[in-house]
């Protein structure tokens, strides 16, 4: 899983996407090589690539600063590969002095991290990190002194990540004073994505099942409309959680040690995997549901296409397993004019992209 923190003379520089998805730029030696600790693993391939620039002469050049600093890697600005991919390496921030800044290369952009309701810094400051030691790197320098700590977390390290990051998810919340509504409330919580852009992956007829958990006590969570701090308060009342699948589903490292019963509605196949080792890994049981009828990426990358869920199944599911009391039988009579709505929304929404293909809609 990797050993101690390598403290070494580095020179980073700023992280471009390559159209194969591979990075360029990261931490180097100061004779151009790669830091090999540095490296960035989403799989078996490392996926950072050294810039053909980073000559002698281009690192004498640059700024030196001989602050101590902490490599925290890649900063993606994205809720769920930033909980996924850019804590790996925080683990060592934890022990390291409260004072040492956290370096972090931006990826898709460079976040407002003064802002504390940003998921950025609430999560940060969750895990104990202060927001103010995060020092974004946007242009190249050099560093007398960077420690590189071993990545901890990840695509790749989902499986079966090791105690030290396991311990360091541990600390969220631990400062915060407890929840007055928390205990002796049977909080039910849907977490949805049907208010999301609809070319971001939804799955058709998602409002009406939500209509349906209402009549089972639930609460509906549109965690794009709510401050992260807002989210998080509500996964810690909740003894019942169903999520819709998607990047929501991370959040789960700030409340892991959680006695709530957990579900997951599948609108993708070739998920349930994943799903479950992520939630393993957290000591979490998981209730899977596959009520998949078909997914439809109508030539688009998949995370953007129509998800048709049999919800009268998933909600058979959830009864089996004492989420829901009752099923879901209105759907029969509520699927067709709600699958057609929700392509022909989708096909107003993304006809024009390159590669579109027009789906043949059907029940």
């Amino acid at each position: 899983m990797g050993g101690s923190p390598e403290i070494v003379q580095a020179v980073v520089t700023p992280v471009s996407v390559r159209r194969d998805g591979s990075f360029d730029g990261g931490a180097f030696h100061l004779d151009g090589t790669p830091i090999d600790q540095a490296l960035h693993i989403r799989s078996q391939v490392n996926r950072i690539h050294s810039p053909c620039n980073l000559d002698a002469q281009f690192v004498q050049s640059l700024p030196a600063d001989d602050r101590p600093h902490l490599f925290g890697g890649f900063l993606f600005n994205h809720f769920g590969h930033f909980l996924l991919e850019s804590l790996g390496r925080l683990w060592a921030a934890a022990a390291a002095e409260h004072d040492l800044p956290v370096l972090f290369l931006p990826v898709w952009g460079v976040p407002d991290l003064r802002n504390p309701n940003h998921y950025m810094s609430a999560i940060l400051t969750e895990l104990g990190v202060s927001p103010e030691r995060v020092r974004v790197l946007v242009s190249p320098r050099r560093f007398s002194s960077l420690s590189v700590p071993p990545q901890l977390y990840g695509f790749y390290h989902m499986r079966d990540p090791d105690s030290r990051i396991l311990e360091f998810f541990m600390r969220a919340g631990q400062d915060r004073a407890p929840d007055p509504e928390q205990g002796g409330v049977d909080s039910k919580l849907y977490v949805s994505r049907s208010r999301i852009d609809i070319k971001l992956g939804r799955i058709a007829g998602e409002s009406r099942f939500e209509d349906y958990l209402k009549t089972q006590g639930y609460e509906v969570m549109y965690p794009e409309t709510l401050p992260f701090p807002e989210q998080l308060r509500k996964y810690r009342r909740a003894t019942r959680i169903i999520f819709c699948e998607g990047s929501a589903v991370h959040s789960a490292i700030l409340y892991c040690k959680t006695a709530a019963k957990i579900g997951v509605i599948f609108r993708r196949t070739d998920t349930e995997g994943w799903i479950k080792r992520f939630f393993n890994a957290l000591g979490i049981e998981v209730t899977t549901i596959d009520a998949i009828v078909r997914h439809d990426t109508c030539g688009l990358s998949p995370h953007m296409g129509v998800s048709v869920v049999d919800f009268l199944r998933a909600s058979e599911r959830l009864k089996d397993q004492g989420f829901v009391d009752n099923v879901f039988f209105d759907w029969l009579s509520l699927r067709a004019d709600a699958i057609t709505s929700h392509y022909v929304d989708f096909i107003n929404r993304v006809g024009g992209e390159p590669g579109f293909r027009h789906p043949k809609i059907v029940d």
